[in-house]
């Protein structure tokens, strides 16, 4: 009776190496359903590159929402509303974002879009123009945002 109690405690468990087993398992079990369905930005189709049409537009609209509160904030401040160079030397909000420089001008940098900022002392309009060459697909939609908040898409032409 003894010897039979002494072999079921110590067969009780799960052994280390089963458990790691288990976690590799599932770990590419849900790698692989990720790459799939297209969750995390990556697709299946063999080049594993970003889905901007999953998140590309949303994180544009995002950084134009924050670029919108900065504008107002910089008129609070200076009662004017302030381009990008402007707005980047003055804001510390903005240091989190990166400079992309195009034709000359200093740009916000969003994966995707090619960000324009056009400000005078009573208003101001944020373009997101969508980048083929960056990623976004043909006619993906220009959004637009003006100092009322209101963000708007914009079907290319």
């Amino acid at each position: 009776m003894r010897g039979a109690m002494r072999v079921l405690k110590s067969q009780r468990g799960f052994s280390f190496l089963g458990l790691l087993l288990a976690l590799v398992i599932v770990l590419i079990l849900t790698v692989t359903f990720m790459k799939t369905v297209g969750i995390g930005g990556y697709t299946l189709t063999g080049e594993g590159g970003p889905n901007y049409d999953a998140m590309g537009i949303d994180r544009a609209k995002l950084r134009m929402r924050n670029l919108a509160q900065i504008e107002t904030t910089y008129w609070n401040i200076h009662k004017r509303f302030g381009t990008w160079p402007e707005l980047h030397q003055d804001m510390p909000e903005l240091r989190g974002y990166t400079n992309r420089a195009v034709g000359g001008n200093a740009t916000p940098y969003v994966p995707g879009y090619d960000f324009d900022i056009e400000a005078s002392s009573d208003s101001f309009t944020i373009t997101a123009t969508p980048s083929p060459e960056a990623g976004m697909p043909e006619g993906a939609s220009i959004l637009r945002i003006t100092e009322n908040g209101r963000l708007e898409e914009v079907q290319p032409e």
